[in-house]
């Protein structure tokens, strides 16, 4: 595959692959990995990163919001 890029955009990766001791095609590489290339992760680190996110945001359920809306509701009563 080649990709043409404008002026800008080469010079710009030029420089950032100096700067990183990089070729602009081992750089645009690597950033493209990074960018659509999901990582492979094993199955019991996808479970891990999930129970934390679901124990975050546990905070978040359903009473909370009730909790809230009733906080709202007597704040507007106190305005009358």
């Amino acid at each position: 595959m080649t990709l043409t890029l404008s002026p800008d955009v080469e010079k710009a990766l030029a420089e950032a692959a100096v700067n990183l001791g990089k070729t602009p095609d081992e750089l645009a590489e690597e950033i493209f990995r990074e960018r659509y290339m999901m990582p492979q992760e094993a199955p019991e680190q996808r479970r891990a990163r999930i129970d934390a996110l679901m124990g975050s945001m546990a905070h978040l359920g359903p009473s909370h919001l009730l909790e809230d809306r009733a906080e709202d509701r007597a704040r507007e009563e106190r305005r009358w």
